[in-house]
């Protein structure tokens, strides 16, 4: 009976552990995807909005000019890091994994994914389950801040 009980516990523990591994892998992928709908595919921001982010509906900011923030803050991205993708020494790695210098922050460390080149942080993105919140951050001294709308 022990052994029993301790197959099951030791079961649902290793449930748990692949549960996570496919968060990550789900995050990578839409990083991935992401980046290329943004530079090599050249999709809309609708499209970005619509398939990548996330967007809270309850809240007092109406959703149309979410979305005329958001457009904005893209193709900003866009224009400020295009070289990303043509990098062949781009990678994607979760904040822990990240072993370089990087920027300090308040958030759950375990939402924050950062593209890197060459081992040097370039793009930090921060998650809501398994779409964007945000990839846009605001400094104050050592701390950094997602902008989340």
């Amino acid at each position: 009976m022990k052994y029993c009980s301790l197959f099951i516990v030791s079961f649902f523990f290793s449930l748990n552990i692949a549960k996570s591994q496919d968060l990550s892998v789900k995050r990578i992928a839409t990083i991935e995807s992401f980046i290329t709908a943004l530079f090599r595919d050249n999709k809309s921001e609708k499209f970005i909005i619509e398939n990548y982010m996330y967007l809270p509906l309850n809240d007092t900011i109406p959703l149309k000019k979410k979305e005329e923030f958001i457009s904005n803050l893209i193709l900003s991205l866009k224009k400020t890091h295009s070289g990303v993708v043509s990098s062949p020494g781009y990678k994607i790695v979760s904040y822990g994994q990240f072993k370089g210098e990087k920027k300090m922050f308040l958030d759950s460390l375990q939402d924050i994914a950062i593209v890197t080149v060459h081992n040097k942080p370039v793009i930090y993105f921060y998650f809501y389950e398994d779409k964007i919140y945000s990839f846009t951050l605001i400094g104050k001294g050592k701390e950094n801040y997602f902008l989340v709308i």
